[in-house]
């Protein structure tokens, strides 16, 4: 049996009452979760449902259908709230949706046909897709398809199984036992993998609470919106032990904090990841007594690859991998994984988990076997003086000042090094970026400093294709947008004759 499913089985048995998800005034328990999952997985497969999508906002519908669909054995693909109508359409093409869960009719297909079904709380549909699910091409054994996009606008189909996916999660319990996490509030999308495993499974598993509002709620909107007042007010509502935070999330937390607004005292557990981050930051979370450890993860491994914890902490760091991978570096530096990672991409070939996958990251295990990640392989770049600069690191240092939202550095075969910066405001004057500046350079070697910036017109997101749907910068768009501006700045340089 699914080992997730089981667990829900064993803690229904044993503490019935016990409450498993807990939104708003709605709180189930254990017992109902049990009778709910089976109820739907019967229904799922009298529908005749092989890949089905699933396009809901945070909830305990959410959860319920998720682990139906483990239970019945059907392949789960979640749909980003965040991903664009074309990506969309992508996604039902290439994974071969032939049904799909949703509130809003604007995401389905316009084939697709509504299938009403009583189990299904009110105002959540099935909508069956005739004639899309005749030819599958999954690999064997998928039991979720994670989509993600990297830097490109065709996002890619990571296959995982259930099992590996339930062994992520049961790491996770073994690197974090002694924190004693009883209630993980989901703050970040439930279609996110990370969120998913370590915020809904890993909680399952060991019979804990999963508290999970709407996004609204959160305070976090589509993939760049954020509101850190509104998230402060949903942490006081539900007084959690654990959530994770992104980078820019954890930032604005931090600068509430130094400003002197309350945290809520029950967190025991803050994990941030999903980009490079500033050791600054997480010395200034930990000042402000905030629980903060930094991890690392991808998709192609389930998500999480290593964790810092309060056992085993070093910041700066990413902390040790987890128990069910293996992590070493290659000879340039990139960081390879084996043991536990993805069956293989969508419509691609199997992968041999005994074999060493290539991340695409580059980083450093010290002799103690701390994982630091430095950035990503394609983006380092080499300076006229040929020094490798790693572009995520300068950026990282950037952002942690109070002026800076968004920074994208360029120096390749440049002697010194150029900066788009997003101001946190448009009527910032430029000095006070400049002092930004200054700080961050501080904490970085010469050749990683910021000499020469330009000031963005628009922030990078999703709308104008300069951000890839996790937030990342698209930076050779970016690049060729302020191509001018950036050429401008080292025509100076060439005639003033120094850096």
């Amino acid at each position: 049996m699914n080992q997730i499913i089981e667990a829900i089985a064993i803690h229904a048995n044993r503490n019935p009452g016990n409450v498993a998800l807990h939104s708003g005034a709605r709180k189930v328990t254990y017992a109902a979760v049990q009778k709910n999952i089976w109820k739907l997985a019967t229904v799922f497969i009298e529908s005749d449902i092989r890949v089905f999508g699933l396009s809901m906002d945070n909830g305990i519908d959410w959860v319920l259908i998720d682990l139906a669909a483990q239970c019945a054995g059907i392949t789960l693909v979640p749909l980003p709230p965040f991903f664009s109508t074309g990506q969309i359409e992508y996604i039902f093409g290439k994974a071969n949706i032939d049904a799909v869960i949703s509130i809003d009719r604007k995401v389905i297909p316009d084939k697709c046909t509504t299938v009403i079904i009583k189990e299904l709380a009110p105002g959540v549909n099935l909508y069956k897709c005739a004639g899309n699910g005749n030819v599958y091409n999954l690999l064997k054994h998928t039991g979720k398809i994670t989509f993600t996009s990297g830097t490109t606008g065709t996002p890619k189909g990571v296959c995982l199984t259930n099992e590996s996916i339930a062994r992520v999660a049961n790491s996770l319990l073994a690197a974090t036992q002694f924190v004693d996490i009883e209630n993980h509030l989901s703050l970040l999308p439930l279609s996110t993998l990370l969120e998913n495993i370590a915020g809904i499974y890993a909680p399952l598993l060991k019979g804990a609470t999963c508290q999970v509002p709407s996004l609204n709620e959160t305070g976090l909107t589509g993939s760049t919106g954020f509101d850190v007042i509104r998230m402060l007010e949903c942490l006081e509502r539900y007084q959690p032990d654990s959530v994770i935070l992104l980078p820019q999330m954890l930032n604005d937390m931090v600068y509430a904090a130094e400003s002197g607004i309350k945290i809520p005292g029950s967190l025991k557990f803050i994990a941030v990841g999903g980009g490079v981050i500033s050791p600054s930051i997480i010395k200034r979370a930990r000042t402000q007594k905030l629980p903060v450890y930094e991890g690392y993860g991808l998709s192609e491994c389930g998500s999480v690859v290593a964790l810092n914890t309060p056992q085993y902490d070093r910041p700066g760091s990413a902390g040790k991998p987890l128990n069910n991978i293996d992590v070493s570096l290659a000879d340039d530096g990139e960081i390879m994984v084996k043991g536990n990672f993805m069956q293989g991409y969508l419509g691609g070939h199997a992968i041999n988990n005994t074999e060493w996958l290539a991340t695409g990251d580059i980083g450093e295990i010290d002799e103690d076997g701390y994982l630091y990640v430095t950035g990503r392989k394609k983006n380092i770049f080499i300076t006229s003086f040929g020094r490798n600069v790693s572009p995520e690191w300068t950026e990282s240092e950037l952002i942690n000042t109070s002026a800076i939202k968004q920074a994208v550095v360029f120096g390749e075969a440049r002697p010194v090094n150029c900066a788009v910066i997003v101001p946190v405001s448009n009527y910032m004057d430029d000095q006070l970026i400049e002092v930004a500046i200054d700080l961050a350079n501080k904490n970085l070697p010469d050749y990683a400093r910021v000499y020469y910036w330009v000031k963005a017109k628009e922030s990078f997101n999703l709308k104008n294709s300069l951000a890839s749907t996790n937030g990342h910068p698209v930076r050779e768009k970016i690049y060729k947008l302020y191509e001018n501006e950036i050429n401008h700045c080292y025509e100076n340089l060439l005639i003033s004759g120094s850096a």
